[in-house]
């Protein structure tokens, strides 16, 4: 039988029109193999158990999918337990059917992940990246640092849920174009250029951190055109979780960086308002909502920056609170006056209708 290798995912059209065509791509995970800790994958029929005795596991796939209507689940020891998946074949890795777990689960293909239309993720706490990270640092449960030089891009246009972790894309090109929820914990959309490094840290409150450093260049290393290698987040769905944070860091300064459509809802189990964080090197776009409001409890935090910043269309941010005050931020340009005061400074647009209690009659938001 001739395997047909499929491109890698680079847009949304190509990566829809070329890989859920059918084939190798969106099979079952194939070629698996325990490279570290216990575990056992059994295949029948349309489901795959994956049945894992160790806290942590790593596992190479020569492919790794799911078709709809088959079921991929991981059973993991605790619901804090991880495994990691690495795939070392050629093909994009596309998500159409349904996958759980009752732990953490990592998914690493630098040849792209897309979770189709119909693809289903149910766990407690899901990592897809194109780019690449340590085997020890990941069996010691340490801080991740993501690294790689893959183009390739992560897409979600179904649902993926975390029930009491966190849902984390890593990619040059970051795309939501469907449901992501994490209740408990924090959304990430980090896209970084090829060399970048994306660094996954945890706090002293167990909140997930994402920073990401540019890749090195020379001072005489002329910018990147606008074009295939500029980092990018693209959010036209929808996100609930306690905290979003969507960022894009490299490449061109004058090209686009993050754009939200979409809307965001950030609030904690407790029912007060949450984080919102979306940060570009580029150019950033707001037309959608971005809501950290609370009508029990204290307002959240909204923090929009960029070299620019645009909020057009029917673009609304909203940390209104019933109790205490509550932050919008908006910074072009430096980012470090962003982290060194929470007061709000004015884009280069003219803000649309912006809802603060705490900004009443401090000018434009």
């Amino acid at each position: 039988m001739t395997r047909t290798r499929r491109c890698p995912i680079t847009a949304t059209a190509a990566a829809v029109a070329t890989v859920l065509a059918g084939g190798s791509a969106t099979a079952v995970p194939s070629g698996g193999q325990v490279v570290a800790g216990q575990a056992q994958i059994n295949q029948q029929g349309k489901t795959t158990l994956i049945q894992q005795q160790s806290q942590r596991a790593i596992l190479h796939w020569q492919a790794f999918g799911v078709k709809a209507g088959e079921l991929v689940r991981f059973d993991l020891p605790a619901s804090t337990a991880a495994v990691l998946n690495r795939v070392v074949g050629a093909d994009p890795s596309v998500i159409a059917g349904q996958l759980q777990s009752n732990g953490r689960v990592f998914l690493v293909n630098p040849n792209g992940v897309l979770v189709g239309p119909g693809g289903q993720v149910l766990t407690n706490g899901f990592t897809a990246s194109t780019r690449d990270l340590d085997n020890a640092t990941f069996l010691r449960g340490e801080a991740l640092r993501l690294t790689g030089d893959s183009s390739a891009a992560v897409i979600n246009q179904g649902s993926i849920v975390a029930r009491e972790g966190d849902v984390v894309l890593v990619a040059r090109q970051v795309e939501n174009h469907g449901q992501l929820q994490a209740p408990a914990g924090t959304v990430a959309l980090a896209a970084a250029a090829p060399g970048g490094e994306v660094l996954l840290a945890r706090d002293g409150q167990d909140r997930l951190l994402v920073s990401i450093r540019p890749p090195l260049t020379s001072p005489l290393t002329p910018p990147p055109a606008p074009g295939a290698t500029n980092p990018q987040v693209q959010h036209t769905g929808h996100i609930e979780a306690a905290a979003a944070d969507l960022r894009a860091v490299g490449g061109n300064p004058l090209a686009l960086a993050v754009q939200a459509s979409g809307s965001i809802r950030a609030f904690s189990l407790s029912g007060e308002g949450g984080q919102i964080r979306l940060s570009g090197s580029g150019r950033t776009e707001v037309q959608g909502t971005l809501d950290a409001s609370s009508t029990t409890g204290s307002g959240g935090t909204v923090i929009v920056e960029g070299r620019d910043v645009a909020l057009a269309g029917p673009a609304l941010i909203d940390a209104s609170a019933s109790v205490s005050p509550s932050i919008i931020t908006v910074v072009t340009g430096s980012r470090k006056a962003c982290r060194s005061s929470p007061a709000r400074t004015t884009p280069t647009m003219p803000l649309r209708p912006v809802r603060s209690d705490a900004a009443r009659g401090s000018g434009p938001a």
